[in-house]
């Protein structure tokens, strides 16, 4: 039995129930020689030919009018004049369910009832209508909550997609830059193209398996931040100072893959790749209690025409900055040809579900 019939059945046994208590109070009254199970059973079965024989037929037969094809083309009037129709036709057979079974035999009325008495009638009329009024106001409910899930559902995977593009943007650009690395070396035939080689297979294989997971451990994603910084330093050799300071209260604290690297691969390239002397980059990591914070400040040859740091990796980054982590700062500064990028993220807010 799946979950929307069990949910159909606990409603119409909640409102037997509810239905069966007011009978219950209303014979207690209406009959006080009456004892208590005997109004019990009477209430109890009364209502529930009601509900089995009229009232759940009622209210399934006009759902599936109202969602019949047939119906949809008619147009709105046909159609409500073909459920009013229905409905008449189920009020009919409940005026002579109650005015030949229920209030005769099962409630012992002594009066005369007739089939079509004004009081009586409009009471069938009444309650019928009530019974449909909540039966659609619940089933509109229910449409109403499967729509927003599946927008939201929607929203999330348009939301994955978009991550997915920018991390499969991410990717390409972080090995455009180191295979740019070692065609440098290559071209200068340095003894040392070999290691970087070496290097440069320990983040092919980060960025082919550890990237594509939801997030990955700080401790890994700093270990993939230095043999990026130890390529760098083969290049670059001791014209280069690269310094790296690294502060975390717990290395298995949870970040999505790749988010360091692009403001370091910014310092090199508006840095160290267009200084001719000596040039430095200092790198500062602080996470203390879920609270990230990144320093990355580096020597400029000459003040820039137009602030650095607006390239289509630090825009990827922001981007995903805004979609993963709702509490972040990402700012750029430059002073005295020095250029300093500066980010912070709340970590334990990371919301990409």
């Amino acid at each position: 039995m799946n979950s929307a019939i069990k949910r159909h059945l606990l409603i119409w046994l909640a409102y037997w129930i509810f239905e069966a208590y007011l009978g219950y109070v209303w014979m207690l009254v209406e009959v006080p020689n009456w004892n208590k199970w005997d109004a019990v059973w009477r209430s109890t079965l009364a209502e529930g030919l009601q509900v089995a024989l009229i009232k759940a037929p009622l209210v399934y037969s006009i759902f599936y009018l109202l969602l019949a094809p047939y119906c949809q083309r008619w147009g709105h009037f046909w159609s409500t004049m073909l459920c009013a129709g229905v409905f008449m036709v189920f009020w009919f057979f409940d005026r002579l369910l109650l005015t030949f079974l229920v209030y005769p035999i099962l409630l012992n009325e002594e009066r005369e009832i007739g089939l079509f008495t004004f009081a009586y009638a409009l009471n069938t009329f009444m309650d019928l209508l009530f019974v449909l009024g909540v039966a659609v106001g619940l089933q509109q409910y229910s449409l109403n909550r499967r729509n927003q899930e599946k927008e939201k559902l929607l929203i999330k995977e348009k939301l994955e997609t978009e991550l997915n593009f920018l991390k499969a943007q991410t990717n390409p650009h972080f090995l455009f830059n180191t295979l740019n690395n070692i065609y440098y070396l290559a071209r200068s035939k340095a003894e040392s193209t070999p290691e970087v080689v070496m290097q440069l297979s320990k983040l092919l294989r980060f960025m082919l398996y550890e990237s594509q997971q939801r997030d990955i451990s700080l401790s890994r994603e700093v270990k993939m931040l230095e043999d990026y910084l130890d390529i760098e330093r083969i290049r670059y050799d001791e014209r280069l100072d690269i310094q790296f300071k690294s502060e975390v209260d717990d290395e298995e604290t949870r970040i999505a893959p790749l988010l360091l690297v692009p403001l370091v691969e910014n310092a090199f390239k508006h840095g160290a790749g267009q200084s001719t002397g000596a040039a430095y980059i200092h790198i500062h990591l602080q996470v203390e209690n879920q609270r990230l914070q990144l320093w990355v400040e580096n020597s400029l040859e000459e003040s820039p025409v137009q602030e650095p740091g607006e390239g289509i990796g630090i825009k990827n980054l922001r981007r995903r900055l805004e979609l993963m982590y709702p509490d972040f700062e990402l700012k750029h500064q430059v002073n005295n040809l020095v250029y300093r990028a500066i980010l912070q993220i709340q970590l334990d807010q990371y919301h990409a579900d």
